[in-house]
């Protein structure tokens, strides 16, 4: 629910020429994992990055979950707390929910 909340707001952003960034985290990375995902979350996780957000999963939190590449929707980058300072330094909102 609170997933799907975030990336309704992600939309409406990008739908107003906003630069988006997600970064997956902790169990908030399932909800990019194919055949694991909920459908209608994985839909709208692909549909967000057509609209030209950024999306990202924390590669930590990956290797600690089991998750894989292959397994992550194509469009979502791996990447380090590294990259997250950086989007978190860099943005002028930031917007945290806990999945």
């Amino acid at each position: 629910m609170k997933t799907s909340l975030a990336l309704s707001l992600a939309k409406g952003l990008c739908q107003r020429g906003a630069f988006v960034e997600i970064f997956f985290y902790g169990d908030g990375l399932h909800n990019t994992e194919t055949g694991v995902s909920v459908k209608n979350i994985m839909r709208d996780v692909e549909q967000v990055a057509s609209m030209g957000a950024s999306l990202s999963v924390c590669v930590n939190m990956a290797k600690n979950r089991g998750i894989v590449a292959n397994n992550i929707a194509k469009h979502v980058k791996i990447e380090s707390l590294i990259s997250f300072s950086s989007i978190l330094s860099d943005s002028d909102c930031v917007v945290a929910v806990n999945p």
